[in-house]
């Protein structure tokens, strides 16, 4: 994960409409600075944080 973070950290993951992101943009876009841009960094925190809460939800489902 380290190595893909330190080789595209100027890559954006995905780009979408930078309105889409107004509040928060230039978070999700550091390092990249690209308009509407989700850099591999910020889209590594997010699929690990709805993983982790996927994971959770499921979890409690199971011992229901």
């Amino acid at each position: 994960m380290l190595f893909l973070i330190w080789n595209y950290k100027y890559t954006p993951v995905i780009v979408v409409p930078a309105k889409w992101l107004s509040p928060v943009g230039s978070i999700f876009s550091w390092p990249t600075q690209a308009a509407g841009a989700i850099s591999i960094t910020i889209w590594f925190i997010i699929t690990g944080t709805v993983a982790r809460l996927a994971a959770a939800s499921f979890k409690s489902l199971k011992q229901v």
